[in-house]
């Protein structure tokens, strides 16, 4: 039986939203640098406490969409792992931009 748990276990797609808040940190970072800002000035201590904040961010809509699917909003769970991909596409390329950055939409539910 613990055979059949470690294979369903190692099937399993990895979570795209910490990588995400990685590169969202190392973009974010460098934006405030070439704006002359630090991370004091956009409101965090550092760069590790943004990326926590992010981290709770995916947390709480993870959160609300689960409410959204038990409510019958949303047909199926998905949309904040799919907005992760989606966010970190777009700052994985090799021409990101601040302004991509600053297009990310935090407030709105991903669905």
């Amino acid at each position: 039986m613990s055979v059949l748990l470690v294979l369903l276990y190692s099937c399993a797609q990895p979570d795209p939203c910490p990588e995400m808040c990685s590169t969202s940190t190392q973009i974010y970072g460098g934006c405030l640098s070439a704006w002359g800002a630090d991370w004091q000035d956009a409101g965090y201590e550092d760069a590790n406490a943004y990326f926590h904040a992010c981290e709770t961010w995916v947390w709480e809509m993870r959160l609300i969409e689960k409410k959204a699917k038990s409510n019958g909003d949303i047909e199926a769970l998905g949309h904040v792992d799919g907005y992760c991909e989606d966010v970190e596409s777009k700052l994985s390329r090799p021409d990101v931009t601040c302004d991509d950055w600053t297009e990310i939409d935090w407030k709105n539910q991903p669905w």
